[in-house]
C-alpha cells in the first residue's frame, strides 16, 4: 500500500527493475537531490537533517530485491508530487498519451493518478484507464468514471481541457507528464 505518489515511483521502478534498467532508476527527493538506485545498492545512503542531504558510503554492495525495497521505502519517504513534477516533461497532445502517463497536482498536499490503459478505435480515438494510490496509503485501484457512465470505467481525456475531473480529485489546471 502506497500513497499516490509512491504507487507511481513503485510501479515504474518496478516496471525498470524488471527490465533490468538500473540505470534509469533515479528519483529526485523533494529537496531536489537525485538518489539513483546504483548508488543505493553501491552503499551510498541519505543522511537527511531538516532540509539538507548528504550521501555517504555506509553499506557494502547489495543489490538484492530486499534492498531495493529498502531503496523504494527511503524515495517514497523523501520524494513526492513536487519533484515528480519537475522531473517529468509535459504531455502536449492527447494523441500522444500512453500508458504510464501521469495527471498531477503538484504541492503538499498534491495528487496524482497514472494512465493504466489506452483502447484506441478504428478512427483513432482513444479512452483512457486511470488508477492511483491514495492518502492514507492504499492499494492501488482504477477509477469509475462517475461523469459518464456510457463508457465507465474509461475516461475522455484532453491534455488541453482547463480541468480534469476524476472520481475522487479534480485536476486544475490539467497537467498531464511522461517520464
Amino acid at each position: 500500500m502506497q500513497q499516490c505518489a509512491d504507487a507511481i515511483i513503485r510501479l515504474r521502478a518496478e516496471y525498470l527493475f524488471k527490465l533490468k534498467k538500473y540505470d534509469e532508476i533515479k528519483f529526485h527527493f523533494t529537496s531536489g537531490d537525485l538518489m539513483t538506485w546504483n548508488d543505493y545498492k553501491n552503499g551510498t545512503r541519505a543522511i537527511v537533517n531538516g532540509n539538507a542531504v548528504q550521501f555517504r558510503k555506509t553499506e557494502n554492495f547489495d543489490d538484492s530485491r530486499e534492498n531495493f525495497r529498502k531503496y523504494l521505502d527511503l524515495v517514497f519517504n523523501y520524494a513526492g508530487t513536487i519533484s515528480l513534477n519537475k522531473e517529468t516533461k509535459p504531455v502536449l497532445n492527447t494523441r500522444d498519451l500512453k500508458t504510464g502517463d501521469i495527471l498531477i497536482t503538484a504541492g503538499s498536499p498534491g495528487h496524482i493518478v497514472f494512465i493504466a490503459g489506452v483502447s484506441e478505435n478504428q478512427q483513432g480515438k482513444k479512452l483512457f484507464l486511470l488508477a492511483e494510490g491514495f492518502t492514507p496509503a492504499q492499494s492501488i485501484h482504477l477509477l469509475k468514471n462517475p461523469f459518464d457512465k456510457e463508457i465507465s470505467p474509461w475516461y475522455d481525456l484532453d491534455v488541453n481541457a482547463d480541468e480534469t475531473k476524476t472520481a475522487r480529485y479534480f485536476f486544475k489546471p490539467t497537467n498531464f507528464r511522461s517520464f
